[in-house]
């Protein structure tokens, strides 16, 4: 569900239209085809973890292929634009799906912080011509890339150019999800029974997939209707 969210939100953006249409977010291909892309990046490299050992990839035949490249003319083919394009929709879906899954998963193995939460998002008053900023007092880390204790988006040259979208539309999510849904673990069990075992690659995301009871709100009448998603 959160990939294909994330993907249709991406495909709006760069085509004006939808990946999938209303009700069709199944498994996809572009789903196996990301599954895929991140496991191979995320490949076991000896050289890296071992400098010793990286003789091994000189032989492989890697760094080879590298070096006309490096000193030639650059070419911009048909298989840059596709392989550019590629990217874009992966890093534009792939961690944010990533994210919200980890959050949700949090959020249930602690339920007091997702009523605490919830009860902030559909109680929360806007007032006009103000600014709270309790939000910002009492923390001296920031995610941004101005400290070293958390960059999830790089730092400097390095950091990510897609920062304010991705942090918007995670946030958005999120909070969409807290506002109109109750969230739990099927089958009455608790939080604290929820695997978090990661699965290694070039993100870490989840070793098994996420799912969760969902019982929509109607916060017009309070009357609750249950619903399933994955």
């Amino acid at each position: 569900m959160f990939l294909c969210l994330l993907n249709n939100i991406t495909c709006r953006q760069v085509l004006g239209r939808r990946f999938a249409a209303e009700g069709e977010c199944g498994r996809s291909r572009f789903h196996d085809m990301v599954t895929e892309w991140t496991d191979m990046m995320g490949h076991f490299n000896l050289g890296e973890f071992f400098p010793s050992l990286e003789w091994i990839n000189l032989l492989s035949g890697l760094h080879g292929s590298f070096v006309p490249d490096r000193h030639g003319k650059f070419r911009l083919s048909k298989d840059n634009v596709k392989a550019i394009l590629m990217d874009l929709f992966i890093a534009g879906t792939d961690t944010g799906t990533v994210t919200l899954e980890w959050g949700m998963s949090e959020l249930v193995r602690n339920p007091r912080v997702m009523r605490k939460a919830q009860n902030e998002i559909r109680g929360y008053g806007v007032v006009t011509r103000r600014i709270f900023p309790e939000r910002f007092e009492n923390s001296r880390v920031e995610f941004k890339g101005q400290h070293f204790a958390l960059i999830p988006f790089g730092s400097g040259r390095r950091g990510c150019p897609g920062i304010a979208m991705g942090t918007t539309v995670v946030e958005l999510a999120l909070a969409n999800l807290l506002h109109a849904f109750d969230w739990s673990m099927p089958k009455g069990a608790g939080g604290e029974e929820l695997d978090m075992d990661e699965s290694f690659g070039i993100v870490v995301r989840r070793k098994s997939p996420l799912f969760l009871r969902a019982v929509r709100i109607e916060l017009a009448t309070d009357e609750p209707s249950n619903s399933h998603l994955e």
